[in-house]
Order: C-alpha cells, then sequence, then structure tokens
C-alpha cells in the first residue's frame, strides 16, 4: 500500500501536527488523488505517532472496504474522555468489534478463515469521530481516509474473566451477524433493540480486512481489535455528553465528551 509523493509526505506531516498541536490543520494543497496515496498517509502517520491498538473497517454494498488504523493511546477500555478539536464536533458510533485474543494464522494458511475465527473475541465497541482538517476539505472522501478514517478515539468492552473466553466460532456465531444494541446519548435513547452488522456478517468483515490490510500499519497482532462499522446513523455530539452503549452478551461502554 506504501507509495509517496511530495503531497502525501506533506499531508502526513499536517496530520502529525495536528495530533501533536491538538488543532486542525488545512488540506486544500495536498488532497490525495487516489487511495494508494491516502493509505500511504496513514503508515507514514502510524510510523510516527503509533502503536496502532485496533482498525476500523466495514462492508457496504456497492463500495470499496476500507480500513484505517486507531492508535493505542486513544483507546480506553470499558471507558474514556474524549474532547473535539477546536472548530469541529465529534460524533459517536456504536460497533461491534473482535479482540484477537492470539496473533492470527499466515494469510497463505489453507484454514485462514476458521483459524482466525476461532481467535476473535466479540466485543462492544463506542467508536469517537472527528476530524483533524479544517473546512470543506475534511468533507472529501480520500482525505477521510487518510485522516485514518477520521477515527478520533475507542472504547473497548473490558476482557471478560480469565477462563471465559468466548468460543467465536461455535457459540456466539449470530454475532458475526445480528445482536441486540443499546446506545443512549445523554438523554436520548438512539438505538434499544436488534441491529445488523454493515455488511451482514461481522466475522467476514474482519477476514476480509485482514486479507487486504497485510503488513500495512504493522498488520495484525494479538490484544488488537477491529471494528466492522456503525449499527446506527452516526450522531454528533456535544461538550458535556455522557455517553452509554451496550451490546447484550458482548459487554458495555461508556465514555464522556469533555
Amino acid at each position: 500500500m506504501l507509495q509517496t509523493n511530495p503531497s502525501t509526505k506533506l499531508l502526513a506531516e499536517r496530520l502529525i501536527s495536528a495530533r501533536r498541536s491538538q488543532k486542525l490543520v488545512d488540506a486544500t494543497d495536498c488532497i490525495p488523488l487516489a487511495a494508494a496515496d491516502a493509505y500511504a498517509v496513514q503508515a507514514i502517520v502510524a510510523d510516527a505517532l503509533g502503536p496502532v491498538g485496533a482498525f476500523k473497517t466495514s462492508r457496504k454494498p456497492g463500495s470499496e472496504q476500507t480500513l484505517a488504523p486507531i492508535f493505542a493511546a486513544d483507546i480506553g477500555w470499558g471507558s474514556g474522555m474524549f474532547s473535539a478539536l477546536p472548530g469541529d464536533v465529534l460524533a459517536v458510533e456504536l460497533e461491534l468489534g473482535f479482540r484477537l485474543m492470539a496473533d492470527p494464522p499466515a494469510l497463505g494458511d489453507p484454514d485462514f478463515v476458521e483459524r482466525l475465527r476461532s481467535i476473535l473475541e466479540p466485543v462492544a465497541a463506542l467508536e469517537i469521530v472527528g476530524s483533524r482538517i479544517s473546512g470543506i476539505t475534511a468533507q472529501d472522501a480520500l482525505a477521510k481516509l487518510a485522516d485514518n478514517q477520521n477515527g478520533a478515539g475507542l472504547v473497548v468492552a473490558e476482557a471478560l474473566p480469565a477462563g471465559t473466553a468466548r468460543d467465536s466460532a461455535a457459540e456466539n456465531d449470530n454475532a458475526g451477524s445480528s445482536l441486540r444494541a443499546h446506545l443512549r446519548v445523554g438523554d436520548d435513547v438512539v438505538l434499544d433493540g436488534p441491529a445488523i452488522v454493515p455488511g451482514g456478517d461481522g466475522f467476514t468483515t474482519v477476514c476480509e480486512m485482514a486479507r487486504r490490510l497485510g503488513s500495512h500499519c504493522g498488520g495484525l497482532r494479538k490484544g488488537q481489535v477491529v471494528i466492522t462499522g456503525s449499527l446506527h446513523p452516526m450522531v454528533p455530539v456535544l461538550s458535556g455528553t455522557e455517553i452509554y452503549g451496550r451490546l447484550d452478551g458482548f459487554g458495555e461502554v461508556r465514555a464522556l465528551i469533555s
């Protein structure tokens, strides 16, 4: 995936600066022209600011599956506090995530799908969405992709106690497609009932992402989490908002937007 050109390097430098300074940056003169350029920006930023603790992805009919890293420093376990960069507004998405309980099998393994599935633990996840790019450019699809698909933070449900890890291949196969979800944003209940994972099957989403990812941003490793797309329309949130999410059987997540 990694390609470099002057615009790619310039955008990567500005996104690194945005994260370090906590200020939005202008990208009008270095918008990526192709997905390969956007992924190259991701890789440069990850090399400077990693390690990577999670990846986000989703499958939607009629569009190419995208992926982006989430840095370990931006992940809360069970709960987290997040704030928007001045000039931006955060949003939240409740998602089904999969924690890797071991390093993934080699891509060439003939039993790759089943072996990967056997080490995935379904977990509730709350993604915080926000931009580091100012102005109209922030809405450009490739600029968003370069900016880690606008990933601004993540809360992942706590791991289960030792000895109770879920057998995702056998006992929780339904977690790949449908589940019961609850999301409260402030005083508003956004979601309460059945929810369908984007693309129809979270397990397949993770497997296909693993094949596309390869060694990009370090590849998949034990302990990382893959989130598979929002279970509902994205919800903007203002400062002072408390958020509570739950996927029945897969944990709870809480966040405060400061």
